[in-house]
């Protein structure tokens, strides 16, 4: 292919190239480039002989370059812009992120007669969205590891509790109910903790269903009534019965939660908190109101922000990492309402206000019909595998007090030998044991002729959507997230047998 000239036809488009600070170029219409303007040599150090035609190839990344020309065929042949970013190599030999964007250009009888690319570098963003995104997995990582630190030495803790329980319903019954409530509250910063990065990354899903927004409000309630109770707070609840919504009934009630215990905290000792509820042929408005100690206007634009709190005194007697109001606007978000605040300032109360669209109930899914678990169940023999002594003892200890048998070993290769004589039915696996992991423990137990058919839960401190599907891959049943829920677990693993009257 002739090249013409190595300057576009028109002095005006060449003196434009010429004084823009991107590179810039243009092509004859089968992609033939004819012309560079002096930025691009500037920046490649070549000459219009080392560039001419196809020689534009030479200074692009070779891992990128097939895809590169696979995209820029394709342009040429459909005659269609072309858009990517990929590096060119500087003439110091340094690769830099450019964003190339190539525009056909057509006569007045809409002819292409050419191309002509800019290429603008977006290195200084690119390494920031790298840094960030790395940033951002770290931050998942940090908060994985946190979790299962955190949930590790309170899985015996929580067990602990449920085996006092389970011995003597009376013995320190004040005490232990201290002992459960700040437990409860320290798995619910874990849980806020994870909440936030899985709506960041939209990787939490809302199960619906028809939601009973009275039950609902009486579910909170309920779970709040310690921290309402200890500050005698009145709480006023005006709600129409019978009012369905579409959503998820689980997360509806963590925003409640959420909403009433910041009013409980806020609010003084005899204070009030009301709850109220209207209704349109569009929407459900809940409204959240207290006559606290109210929002500084300074503070409402970032209320919903992560971690952000009104200033507390050291005893931080209000407690809370200040991700409450960021889950409960992310939950409403993926129900499709808003939710706002307002406050006529401090000290004189707030308004969280909780806009829900309404579905019609055509439209709503109905739940599954869940099958009630039959009458009667046998002893089965149970391994748990923990390094954690403690977390492992008292589960095995709380399972024997329900009539099963158990055996314990806190590492996984005498764990492998041990199953071979214990013969266990079920195995409870912690994933991060020291001598070989959970994931590979149970795939050795499924390739064991005599063992293939344990039934094998994790239990463990990871609770990440990552971590179940990788604990189903390997071979799991269940996997449970500590501290874990002992009537669950023992749902999980006695084998239900119909009684005469049901078979």
């Amino acid at each position: 292919m002739p090249t013409d000239s190595m300057t576009p036809d028109d002095p005006q488009l060449r003196a434009l190239f010429d004084a823009m600070p991107q590179l810039g170029w243009a092509a004859h219409p089968d992609g033939w480039i004819y012309y560079y303007n002096r930025q691009w040599y500037d920046y490649t150090g070549s000459t219009p002989e080392d560039m001419a035609g196809w020689r534009w190839q030479s200074v692009h990344n070779p891992v990128l370059l097939p895809l590169i020309l696979k995209r820029w065929k394709h342009s040429i042949e459909t005659e269609q812009p072309f858009e990517m970013a990929f590096q060119l190599r500087r003439h110091d030999g340094v690769f830099r992120w450019f964003l190339t964007r190539v525009t056909p250009m057509r006569d007045e009888s809409g002819v292409l007669v050419r191309w002509v690319g800019i290429n603008t570098d977006i290195d200084d963003q690119k390494r920031a969205e790298d840094a960030a995104a790395a940033a951002n997995r770290a931050k998942d990582e940090f908060l994985a590891m946190l979790s299962h630190e955190l949930r590790n030495p309170l899985a015996p803790i929580v067990t602990a509790l449920k085996l006092m329980a389970m011995k003597d319903a009376e013995a320190f019954r004040h005490e232990r109910n201290i002992m459960e409530r700040q437990t409860a509250h320290m798995v619910r910063l874990v849980d806020d903790l994870l909440d936030v990065s899985r709506f960041v990354r939209g990787t939490v899903n809302i199960q619906w269903q028809p939601v009973d927004i009275a039950q609902v409000i009486s579910d909170a309630c309920e779970i709040v009534s310690p921290l309402t109770e200890r500050a005698q707070h009145t709480v006023d609840i005006t709600v129409p019965q019978g009012l369905t919504i579409a959503g998820d009934s689980a997360r509806l009630k963590q925003v409640l939660v959420n909403l009433l215990t910041n009013a409980a905290r806020c609010t003084p000792a005899g204070g009030r908190i009301a709850i109220i509820v209207d209704a349109t042929a569009s929407a459900v408005v809940l409204r959240v109101r207290d006559n606290g100690m109210g929002i500084p206007a300074s503070l409402l634009p970032k209320l919903f922000q992560p971690f952000v709190q009104k200033t507390q005194p050291l005893a931080r007697s209000n407690g809370g990492l200040g991700l409450g109001l960021t889950i409960v606007r992310s939950i409403v978000a993926a129900h499709g309402g808003t939710v706002t605040a307002n406050s006529p300032g401090e000290n004189h109360g707030s308004e969280f206000v909780v806009q829900l669209p309404v579905i019609a109930p055509a439209v709503i899914r109905q739940p599954d019909t869940v099958r009630q678990p039959p009458r009667t169940s046998k002893s089965r023999r149970v391994m748990v595998v923990d390094d954690n002594s403690d977390a492992a003892d008292l589960i095995a200890a709380a399972l024997e007090q329900s009539g099963h048998v158990t055996h314990v070993e806190y590492h996984a290769v005498s764990a492998l030998s041990a199953a071979e004589v214990f013969s266990p039915e079920v195995a409870l696996l912690d994933l991060g044991l020291p001598d070989m992991n959970g994931y590979e423990l149970a795939r050795r137990l499924r390739q064991h002729p005599r063992l293939r058919d344990v039934q094998i839960i994790a239990v463990t401190g990871y609770g990440a959507s990552s971590d179940r599907e990788r604990t189903t891959a390997a071979g799991f049943d269940h996997h449970c997230v500590k501290p874990i829920d002992l009537v669950e677990l023992l749902m999980l693993i006695e084998p239900q047998r119909a009684t005469p009257e049901e078979m």
